[in-house]
């Protein structure tokens, strides 16, 4: 029999199976294996900036001049996209990306990066900078899973 998909949800007639149930099914088996490696719902973790307010601050500074400040900053917020090696977090105020340099990083937390799904929420440290889109970015060298998503987020989620 051909699935019918209705929405983010896609079910199979034959079996009664659905694709968000799934999907859950998924994410619990991620958070099973982030709980077993000691990275979940930590209360340690605590942000100094907002995205809107790293924006407003840093509007005017270029690729270079931001290179050569080194400023650090924490941010935490939902992990909305996956864009080669950037993530874009949306906090309250605004969206950051944040961006995973795959050669600085240690295993431990690039496995863990992989097992982040859409809709987790993250915190995140690292540096400042601009991309060549001119686009502000963190890079990050440390991060953390703070809550995980177990539904999707809805299709539509701006």
């Amino acid at each position: 029999m051909k699935a019918i998909n209705s929405g983010p949800e896609t079910v199979d007639r034959m079996s009664g199976g659905s694709g968000l149930e799934a999907q859950m099914k998924e994410r619990r088996q991620k958070l099973d294996r982030a709980r077993a490696r000691g990275e979940v719902y930590g209360n340690r973790f605590r942000r100094n900036v907002q995205a809107a307010g790293l924006h407003e601050q840093y509007a005017g500074s270029g690729r270079e001049e931001l290179a050569g400040q080194k400023h650090r900053f924490k941010v935490a917020g939902r992990l909305l996209r996956r864009r080669g090696p950037f993530l874009v977090l949306r906090d309250g105020s605004g969206d950051i990306q944040l961006y995973v340099d795959r050669g600085k990083l240690d295993k431990a937390l690039l496995q863990a990066i992989n097992e982040w799904d859409l809709g987790d929420i993250l915190g995140a440290q690292g540096v400042l900078g601009r991309s060549l889109r001119g686009e502000l970015y963190l890079d990050i060298d440390h991060a953390e899973l703070l809550t995980k998503a177990l539904r999707p987020l809805p299709d539509k989620h701006h």
